[in-house]
């Protein structure tokens, strides 16, 4: 891997960076030996990370990202007026939730922010994360979270198994940490409409996404972030 310094380079007052290119594809979290390197891969960051503080990038504010989201999409042309109702109840009933889940700041460490699978590539067990537009200081839990998918308890034991372990090869993880995973999950949910809707007039986005100016798109949403609030009054799953 090329050093930072032999990657950055300067044109006309602009930075860019070059790295070579290598051909890859998504991890399968079904995959044992790609669950291990991919908890080898974000304890390698985390141990870095750890080290000490962003200067210049955001604090993961579970409350004041609720409230910003909640705004943006209440002041949306896309809900219709039941919807908008439903919508206004039910996402601040998950704000005191989140509110009432807040992270301890001593928690937070550099994190790379976003880890889904379109974030992630590699070939067999070798993974590289890519995307770094997102990072901020967070809890480790947030670059784990969207890697445990399992929807029965042996499998969800066994990704959390493997990733643990991997991770655990470059620095240790705080177990308690796993009563966020579906806090985390929630927010992303709040947060991911609201991007919707504040980025529709860029061109592209439209072409993207048009099922955001279908009513079916924001019922179906109403009805995840119920269950999501629910999820929330239940015991942490992956404390169990």
């Amino acid at each position: 891997m090329p050093r930072a310094s032999a990657c950055i380079h300067h044109f006309e007052g602009f930075r860019f960076a070059l790295f070579p290119q290598l051909s890859g594809q998504a991890p399968e979290l079904d995959n044992p030996s790609h669950l291990f390197a991919l908890g080898d891969l974000v304890g390698q960051l985390h141990a870095i990370g750890d080290q000490r503080p962003f200067k210049h990038r955001q604090w993961l504010d579970m409350t004041r990202m609720v409230e910003e989201s909640r705004e943006q999409v209440l002041t949306s042309p896309w809900l219709s007026r039941q919807q908008r109702q439903a919508y206004e109840r039910i996402s601040a009933t998950l704000g005191e939730q989140l509110k009432a889940r807040a992270f301890p700041a001593e928690s937070l460490i550099r994190t790379h922010g976003d880890c889904h699978l379109g974030n992630i590539l590699g070939r067999d067990e070798h993974f590289a994360l890519v995307d770094f537009d997102d990072c901020l200081m967070a809890p480790a839990v947030q670059d784990l979270w969207m890697m445990l998918t399992a929807q029965h308890d042996q499998e969800a034991q066994m990704q959390l198994s493997e990733l643990l372990e991997g991770y655990e090869q470059h620095r240790d993880f705080p177990r308690g940490e796993l009563a966020w995973v579906e806090p985390l999950r929630s927010l992303r949910l709040i947060r991911y409409a609201a991007w919707l809707v504040t980025r529709w007039s860029d061109p592209a986005f439209p072409r993207a996404f048009p099922w955001v100016a279908d009513e079916g798109y924001w019922d179906q949403h109403l009805r995840t972030l119920e269950h999501q609030r629910q999820i929330l009054d239940d015991k942490p799953r992956w404390l169990a």
